[in-house]
This record gives structure tokens, C-alpha cells and sequence, in this order.
């Protein structure tokens, strides 16, 4: 491809992502689908692209796109709220996703006798994409309480998925050992990922103080964030959930800086040399970010219609399959949300609706689902086949329903 047609083609794309934003703030329709759609006309339907080229890149954009937007989301909610949420968040999450990979296991073990199988297949698909419902969450109008309900939600699932698919398959492997350090390991998991969080963004402010005047402060901003989410991954936590709560403190951070000094008698200002009249961001790195998130979400979906194979679509056996387990992870969701609004009654009416609907797979959905055929297990085609088929429907349930719960 020419340079000069490479980048008629990178505008259109741009173009395509911004008259899906603009489509979405009308009508309330998610424009991941036509993102999506549109890597498949690209891909495996024209092939203008090498769709092993695009499965290679997926996880490197994948992971910019998981700081990116976990980072824009943690500057748009208020801290208050989401430690408020936090426990009620936990309870709703391991209720839905275990209740999926039981029901999943079950299922799977009638249909194919193989319980562990099913058990992996139901952790890969259990997880809610924070790629796909930050953006969209952040723009409608709901409690924050379920925004921040929903972010966590898609957070800790994440995280659960991306652990949990390693654990079972070292046991389908016959590896041992790893099932009795689980609880050791999302508690490690989790202490790094806050604490590291924690430290990075009191130390994000006394370098951005130094520089907020430069015009390259942003560039600060980037290498931060992406240099915590490397750390806090090698140091085997959970970068997702750092860049969270990085973006938490960082977006809260005068109110925190007040909560300290009348709490504890400690001043952060003078014990960090930081001036209080600049212990916040810019509005323009909130709008570089939201600008960067935009930009990445668009070429990471379009890239994920260009990795599939479109051949399972001539298996009535793989439609079928797919279909069943769409009804059951609908199912477990549904009852998730009645119990939900039983015990928590202080989310309800059309939050309640947006909560249901607000169960997009995605970006962790479709890197795990390559794990099967890297370790060479059986059957491993099949779990990348249902994967794609579940983040199809998932995401158009999300966006009819969502779109319906609004009007």
C-alpha cells in the first residue's frame, strides 16, 4: 500500500469513528458493533488486511486501550462514590461471573463429558470488557453509583478472567499446585495493583507540578500511566485496575488532599512542595485523554473484526453452541440483577436496566481465548469460535438494550 493511500485510508477510519460517536450520542446506539463489522469487511471478507498480522498486534493495542480508558474513567468518578461501591460491587461481580462459568461447566460437560473444558470456556467469556462499557457508561445518565458499579464490575472480572484461565489450564495440564495459591494470588493481585496505584498517583502530582506549563506535559501523563501498568503487571498484579485507581486519585485529588490534612494532620501540599491552587489537572489532559481514548477504542475494534475467521458460520453445531451459551451468560446476569435489587435497593428502576444491559465481552474475552491453542489443548478452535460469536451478541445486546432503556 502507498504511504499517500495509507493515510486516505487512516482518515476514513477516523472519520468512520466519529460519525459512530456522533451516532451514539444521538441515538444512543453503541458504535462498537459498526466498528467491528467494519474490521470484517476489511478482513476476512475482502481481505485488505493479513488477519494473522492483526491477531499478532490485538494484544499490544489492546493493553494501550485498557490504560487509556480505565485511566478516563477513573477521572470521571467521584472517589466517595466509588468506595462506596466498592463492596456492593465485589458481591454483584463474583455473583454473576461464577454463577456463568458453573452454569457454562455444567452445560458444557452434558454436551462434550468435559467439565474442566467448560469450566475455561465459562472464565474466558465471564468477563465484562471496561473497553467497551467505560466509554459508554460515562456518557449516559445513570446513578454514579451504578457508573461506578459497572466500572468495577468490568475491572474486576478483568482481572478474575485473565487469572483464573491461567489457573485452569495448569490444571487441565496436570501441573498442580496452583489451585491452592488462588485465594494467595487475587489477594496479591489486588494489594499491588491499589497500593501501587496509590503511590503512583501522590507521585504522578509532584512530577506534573514541575511541568504543567510545558507543552509536552501530557507526554508525562502517558509515560506513567503506561510505565505503572508494565510494573504492576511484571510484579504479576493487575494493570488495569492500577491505571483505575491512578486516574482515581489523580481525578480526586484535592478533595483526597483536604480528607488528609483533616483526618490525619498530615499536609500533602507541604510535604510535597505542591502548590494547592495546582493540585488538579488541566482540562487539557482530560481532553487529550478522552481525544487518545477515542482514537485507540476505534482501531482496537475495528482490528478485532479483522482477526476472525468467518468459517464457523457454516457450522449449524458452532451456532447453535454459541447461541446456548449467550442464553446462559443472559441468564445468570438476569438473576444476578434481581438478586442484586433485593439486597441493594438504593439502584433501581431504569439503573436497573442499564445495569442488565451493561454486558459487553471484549478485549480480555478475546486475548484469553488464544490461550487454549497456545498450550495446545484440545478443542482449542472452538474456544476462539465462541468467544467472537459471544462478544458479537453481547455487545448488540448491549446496544439495543441500552438504546431502549433510554428512549
Amino acid at each position: 500500500m502507498h504511504p499517500g493511500e495509507f493515510l486516505g485510508l487512516l482518515s476514513l477510519l477516523i472519520l468512520f469513528g466519529f460519525a459512530g460517536e456522533i451516532i451514539f450520542r444521538k441515538y444512543n446506539i453503541a458504535p462498537v458493533i459498526f466498528y467491528i463489522t467494519l474490521g470484517l469487511i476489511m478482513g476476512p471478507i475482502l481481505h485488505l488486511f493479513d488477519t494473522s498480522l492483526a491477531i499478532k498486534i490485538a494484544p499490544y493495542l489492546g493493553a494501550i486501550v485498557f490504560a487509556i480508558i480505565l485511566f478516563e474513567g477513573g477521572l470521571e468518578v467521584h472517589l466517595s462514590t466509588f468506595i462506596k461501591s466498592m463492596g456492593k460491587s465485589f458481591m454483584f461481580s463474583l455473583t454473576v461471573y461464577f454463577l456463568t462459568a458453573a452454569l457454562i461447566s455444567l452445560t458444557w460437560y452434558f454436551i462434550f463429558g468435559d467439565f474442566m473444558g467448560g469450566l475455561l470456556m465459562g472464565i474466558i467469556v465471564g468477563c465484562t470488557s471496561a473497553a467497551i462499557i467505560v466509554p459508554i457508561i460515562n456518557k449516559l445518565d445513570v446513578n454514579p453509583e451504578t457508573r461506578a458499579l459497572i466500572m468495577l464490575e468490568s475491572t474486576i472480572t478483568d482481572m478474575l478472567t485473565v487469572i483464573l484461565v491461567f489457573v485452569v489450564i495448569n490444571m487441565m495440564l496436570q501441573k498442580g499446585g496452583e489451585e491452592v495459591n488462588l485465594i494467595a494470588t487475587l489477594w496479591n493481585t489486588l494489594l499491588n495493583s491499589i497500593v501501587l496505584g496509590i503511590i503512583a498517583g501522590f507521585v504522578f502530582f509532584r512530577m506534573y507540578a514541575s511541568v504543567r506549563n510545558s507543552q509536552l506535559s501530557y507526554m508525562l501523563v502517558l509515560a506513567l500511566m503506561f510505565g505503572m501498568y508494565s510494573l504492576v503487571e511484571l510484579l504479576h498484579g493487575n494493570g488495569p485496575l492500577s491505571v483505575l485507581i491512578l486516574g482515581l486519585i489523580v481525578g480526586n485529588s484535592a478533595d483526597l488532599f483536604r480528607f488528609i490534612k483533616k483526618r490525619l494532620h498530615i499536609d500533602i501540599y507541604r510535604y510535597m512542595k505542591i502548590d494547592p491552587d495546582e493540585a488538579h489537572l488541566d482540562e487539557y489532559v482530560h481532553k487529550a485523554t478522552a481525544e487518545l481514548s477515542f482514537i485507540s477504542r476505534v482501531f482496537f475494534f475495528i482490528l478485532l473484526g479483522m482477526s476472525v475467521e468467518l468459517s464457523f458460520l457454516t457450522s449449524l453445531g458452532k451456532i447453535l453452541l454459541i447461541l446456548l451459551i449467550f442464553a446462559i451468560i443472559l441468564l445468570a446476569r438476569l438473576i444476578g440483577v434481581k438478586i442484586f435489587s433485593h439486597i441493594f435497593t438504593i439502584i433501581k428502576g431504569r439503573d436497573l436496566d442499564v445495569v442488565l444491559f451493561s454486558m459487553p465481552r471484549g478485549l480480555a474475552t478475546a486475548v484469553v481465548s488464544f490461550q487454549p491453542s497456545i498450550y495446545g489443548l484440545p478443542n482449542a478452535e472452538l474456544y476462539i469460535t465462541v468467544a467472537f460469536g459471544i462478544i458479537v451478541l453481547t455487545v448488540l445486546t448491549m446496544t439495543v438494550g441500552l438504546a431502549f432503556s433510554s428512549s
